[in-house]
């Protein structure tokens, strides 16, 4: 995957240090109304298949979320696919994980730091977080 963790040493998961958050490009300018969000470098691994997945949804796949009443995201971990989702105009978007603190951490940062960068506070209000542990299963 993209490897966020590669730069990281210890020190660097302060989450209100601007210069630890990396723009993540989503869509091209003008295909949504926020076409990158910011991302922690060492909070979460961010694979390529979300960011893949991400790219789809606010272009080709629109079609398939735009409108829908509720996204469902497995194995999550930054919720990237969730946030596009949110962007390309699902109603509610959850994205589910293991999250083994019982809180979405990464998430909640990723959202709260794209809020404030954006000066947007209802940005992403649409999307939350649910553990769900499949080795359960």
């Amino acid at each position: 995957g993209y490897d966020l963790f590669a730069a990281c040493v210890a020190g660097d998961e302060e989450e209100d240090d601007p210069s630890q958050w990396e723009p993540l490009k989503l869509a091209p300018p003008g295909v949504c109304d926020l076409p990158e969000v910011f991302i922690h470098r060492c909070l979460a691994q961010c694979w390529a298949s979300a960011r893949l997945l991400a790219e789809w949804l606010l272009g080709p796949g629109r079609p398939h979320v735009e409108g829908v009443s509720l996204v469902v995201e497995l194995g999550a971990s930054l919720g990237i696919p969730s946030l596009a989702a949110s962007l390309a105009g699902a109603g509610r978007c959850v994205a589910t994980d293991l999250y083994p603190g019982g809180r979405a951490e990464a998430l909640e940062s990723t959202v709260a730091f794209n809020r404030r960068a954006s000066n947007r506070p209802e940005l992403f209000r649409n999307v939350s977080a649910a553990r769900l542990d499949w080795f359960a299963f």
